[in-house]
């Protein structure tokens, strides 16, 4: 099945998301996905029966198969997970967009 990123998260709380490893807690901008993330967020989405999360504004994808299309990379726009140096760039410029949890100064968060 493949789901929405913004709208998975959202069937999850934050605190919960945090015990799992999902999601990182940062004092600036509410919680993050960062490169430790991206192994929890593929169990979690296994263990839901999720093939792949979209956000289609974004041209943005992560699939089980550890597929991902990110063109806010600077390391790699598309390809296998597992060749990143930085898991992390799966996520490059996209955590406003499709994490619900992203807080920052200039907004409480992205409902989108």
């Amino acid at each position: 099945m493949e789901i929405d990123a913004r709208k998975f998260l959202r069937r999850f709380r934050e605190d919960g998301l945090e015990a799992r490893g999902v999601l990182r807690p940062n004092r600036h901008f509410g919680y993050l996905l960062n490169n430790e993330s991206v192994a929890p967020l593929l169990r979690l989405m296994i263990e839901r029966k999720v093939s792949r999360l979209v956000a289609d504004d974004r041209d943005w994808y992560l699939a089980i198969d550890v597929e991902f299309k990110n063109p806010g990379s600077e390391e790699s726009k598309e390809g296998n997970v597992r060749d990143l140096k930085n898991q992390g760039s799966v996520f490059n410029e996209q955590n406003r967009h499709i994490n619900p949890f992203f807080k920052s100064a200039n907004r409480r968060g992205v409902t989108s």
